[in-house]
């Protein structure tokens, strides 16, 4: 049997954002985002909450994953649909190369209710609920969504038509269904859900949820708005109809690219694959590569210079024009239009030590980091935001601050300590996070981040302290201490200092392999694929591991993975964690120690990685600096690049 060619919603809308991005989602590319990005248990208990609304459903459950499955499914849903009244959950509609997993799709005789299901939460008293008040167009917050609806009635409406006798006339009614904003906020409905691996899938992602409440108090007053969008279908479905047609010509007769110009936006293209980050990776196919036809310089783009959209004209940015004929180096760029007063001096830096493949730092950081008073404290923080509350004591889309890791180094001559704290009760846990923190760090020293994310949380917690009525007047002042800035301590008792590692980087550090970008998970990979002093050392040299090509890895790539559940798992980003922290939560086997001694276990080595890492670029800064390395820099060893 022939391979089954088909334009999924997926396909679709991925090639809604670059054409040619088709061509190689198709042809199973490699692309470099996070494993987890997007997904959202929230997600799956509006999907169940909507699905328990509508009595005797049966669900089309295949695997996905391969041909086999969505054959299965398509069949499946074919021969249900030639019942008088059904209603189905998670159908495969396909007609004509197009497929389609809707979330639910009730027959009633001749009518038919298809249902898109979002966890988006909307305020029923704004209105035009999915309009702009002024013009009356679609908003472009729902219109994304509102075409993937469109191209699920296209192909059901072609569906339904091969099915029936053509005098069968059916009537297709569509619906959004969203939660309701106000009644997210009354509602502690996490906690009747448990949500499980799906044993038979080979996606990481796929699971299985059950309801433990009762469900006719549930339909009574339910937390789900059905809007009905016929309209903006009908005005959709011109331009889906035309682009899907487009898209189908591209991949049913053979597969073939559809030329799209190159442009700034290719910047973030999801398969423009960076080996700095991603060496571990053995499909070596680009397609960023490829569409700059092979010919940009790999290590040296145009697209890797700082801030760089923000050269010229907004509509009109120079790097356009530069691309256009036929520009495409970072050397390319006329430094005379680095003119923005914020980026200027880091995109001359960047061009000019890029091109001595050197780093840089400034005299001002060796300055800075002299007037900070020890301890040093290396925080980072794990987070989570819950859009349906899993307690009574936490309102929806809360901050909830559950792990930190601190490496501590108490004198210039000590040992680095780490320390850490992990609270996965369920339970609200940021006033036991910061009591933690405030009773290790103290009331003296200088507290180290890296980016805006920590300084936000702890901005959060001193809210909630308020809000909460929470009794702590010593938490309160410690954590005013931190977050306000100011040349006098609120309390003459406190003398701590935050300071933002990425902003110093920024103003005074500047690594080759960094390229534009100043992220933790940027700089520290550059540092130690460079330096190797770093993997003789002790407390270091665990991570020190290569490729079977003998590269050196990325740190992150060396985490080791437990099983749990039946599947390997293991955290190396942000969204991987809050992702374990709501498996935790939601798990049958939350209440298992062997099980989430093994989430302990993977979230601690993670957030460890996160702290060290930031100790591991400031000891490479107070190397360079003991090097005299701001008068005197070397070239980075070609021996030493990976």
């Amino acid at each position: 049997m022939s391979k089954l060619i088909y334009l999924s919603k997926s396909d679709f809308r991925i090639a809604k954002s670059c054409p040619t991005k088709l061509y190689y989602k198709k042809l199973g590319y490699p692309q470099n985002q996070e494993e987890n990005y997007g997904f959202s248990f929230s997600a799956l208990i509006i999907t169940k909450i909507a699905q328990l609304l509508y009595k005797n459903g049966i669900e089309i459950s295949v695997n996905t994953e391969d041909e086999d499955g969505v054959i299965s499914g398509i069949n499946e849903t074919n021969i249900k649909l030639q019942e008088k009244n059904i209603t189905l959950f998670k159908p495969l509609i396909y007609h004509q190369n197009k497929l389609a997993r809707l979330d639910i799709l009730a027959k009633r005789d001749h009518k038919f209710d298809l249902i898109y299901i979002k966890p988006r939460a909307i305020d029923i008293k704004y209105k035009p609920l999915l309009r702009n008040k002024k013009d009356g167009k679609i908003n472009s917050i729902w219109k994304g969504y509102l075409e993937d609806i469109t191209f699920q009635v296209y192909i059901l409406s072609e569906l339904l038509a091969s099915l029936n006798d053509q005098n069968n006339q059916f009537e297709i009614n569509t619906y959004l269904c969203l939660p309701i904003k106000d009644k997210l906020c009354l509602s502690c409905l996490g906690s009747n859900f448990s949500i499980f691996s799906d044993y038979e899938s080979k996606n990481k992602s796929d699971y299985k949820i059950e309801y433990l409440g009762n469900i006719e108090e549930l339909k009574k007053d339910h937390i789900l708005q059905f809007i009905n969008v016929n309209r903006e279908i009908e005005e959709l479905k011109e331009k889906v109809i035309r682009n899907t047609n487009n898209y189908l010509e591209s991949i049913v007769n053979g597969f073939h690219k559809i030329p799209t110009p190159i442009n700034k936006n290719c910047k973030n293209c999801e398969f423009r694959l960076d080996q700095l980050t991603n060496s571990s990776n053995a499909d070596t196919r680009n397609g960023f590569n490829e569409c700059w036809n092979h010919s940009h310089p790999q290590n040296d783009h145009i697209l890797d210079l700082y801030q760089v959209a923000k050269i010229g004209e907004y509509n009109n940015p120079l790097i356009n024009t530069l691309i256009a004929e036929g520009k495409s180096s970072l050397y390319d760029i006329p430094i005379e239009t680095l003119d923005h007063h914020s980026f200027k001096t880091r995109q001359i830096i960047q061009i000019k030590h890029t091109k001595k493949n050197q780093e840089w730092i400034s005299e001002q950081l060796a300055e800075t980091i002299n007037t900070w008073n020890y301890p040093l404290h290396f925080i980072d923080f794990e987070t989570c935001r819950l859009d349906i509350a899993y307690d009574q004591t936490i309102r929806p889309n809360e901050q909830l601050a559950f792990q930190w890791s601190c490496h501590t180094i108490s004198t210039p001559t000590s040992e680095c300590i780490n320390t850490s704290f992990i609270d996965i009760s369920g339970e609200f846990p940021n006033f036991k996070f910061a009591e933690a923190l405030m009773e290790h760090i103290g009331n003296c020293g200088t507290v180290l981040i890296w980016g805006t994310h920590e300084k936000s949380v702890l901005k959060d917690i001193y809210a909630q302290v308020s809000h909460y009525q929470y009794d702590n007047q010593r938490l309160s002042l410690w954590l005013e201490s931190l977050i306000f800035d100011s040349e006098l301590p609120l309390d003459p008792a406190l003398n701590l200092k935050l300071i933002d590692m990425n902003n110093l980087t920024l103003k005074y550090y500047f690594h080759p392999l960094m390229k534009g970008r100043t992220s933790l998970k940027s700089v520290l990979p550059a540092i130690w694929k460079t330096n190797s002093y770093l993997h003789q050392m002790p407390w270091l040299s665990h991570y020190l591991q290569r490729d079977q090509s003998g590269k050196i890895l990325n740190p992150y790539e060396t985490l080791p993975e437990l099983e749990i559940d039946q599947k390997y798992q293991v955290i190396k980003d942000g969204s991987g964690a809050m992702l374990a922290y709501q498996q935790i939560l939601y798990s049958p086997f939350k209440h298992d120690p062997a099980i989430r001694a093994k989430w302990e276990i993977l979230l601690k080595q993670y957030c460890c990685l996160d702290t060290l890492a930031m100790v591991i670029i400031w000891t490479h800064w107070q190397y360079l600096i003991a090097q005299d390395y701001c008068s005197n820099q070397a070239i980075i060893s070609a021996s030493d690049s990976p």
